[in-house]
């Protein structure tokens, strides 16, 4: 079990002034792939979506490098399509963009969406789940 627990990102539990973890899911793309997914944005810090080595990796089309990117403002997090031919109807950005879907055409006229949103361990998943049904 410890083993597991390494492997899993820290999380902050103590609100030790990290900031959350952000996962980036790609509809029809399998997101069973470990944390190469589920990363922290500081504050004033921006992390690319794309393929290649973005940092949030669309892997199940093939995207050029750093078709956008996803930026931490104070806690809000801002959406920016750097290739707007890719996401038409998008405008310059996305403001508060967790939970919201993303559209973006992939290669071939492929429609597709992106969804950010703050990523949860399983366990902690498991244990809610659990904790719910015990209060039924």
């Amino acid at each position: 079990m410890t083993s597991l627990r390494r492997s899993l990102p820290r999380q902050a539990t103590d609100d030790g002034g990290l900031p959350p973890l952000i996962e980036m899911r790609v509809n029809e793309q399998n997101s069973h792939i470990g944390f190469r997914n589920v990363h922290r944005i500081p504050a004033g810090a921006a992390r690319s979506v794309g393929g290649g080595v973005s940092t949030y990796l669309i892997f199940m089309v093939r995207v050029p490098q750093a078709i956008a990117e996803i930026r931490n403002t104070d806690g809000t997090y801002v959406f920016r399509p750097l290739r707007p031919e890719m996401f038409p109807g998008i405008g310059d950005e996305v403001l508060d963009c967790l939970g919201q879907d993303i559209p973006f055409i992939g290669p071939g006229g492929r429609e597709m969406s992106l969804q950010f949103r703050e990523w949860t361990s399983p366990l902690d998943e498991i244990n809610s789940v659990m904790r719910s049904v015990r209060g039924s």
